[in-house]
């Protein structure tokens, strides 16, 4: 199963990431299935974010498991308490 990513950010490098996926194939079982080494989402995030606290990366392995029909879609975000 191959994932097309839709991204729209106001950040240039987010928006580098995103040509760079989308040049690509990007399967559900390599974003899930491996570990943030050898992750090819990582992999690729890690050439054009500058911020190891991006919440891009995270997002976007997360996004593939409902994609694949692998986890129901739910809302996912972080809170400061």
């Amino acid at each position: 199963m191959t994932v097309v990513f839709t991204i729209s950010s106001d950040c240039p490098h987010v928006m580098e990431l995103a040509a760079a996926l989308n040049a690509r194939e990007n399967t559900v079982f390599d974003a899930i299935a491996k570990p943030i080494t050898e992750n090819p989402l990582f992999v690729e995030c890690s050439k054009y974010l500058e911020h190891s606290a991006c919440p891009i990366p995270v997002a976007l392995v997360k996004v593939c498991e409902p994609a694949g029909g692998l986890a129901l879609k739910r809302n996912v975000e972080f809170r400061f308490v």
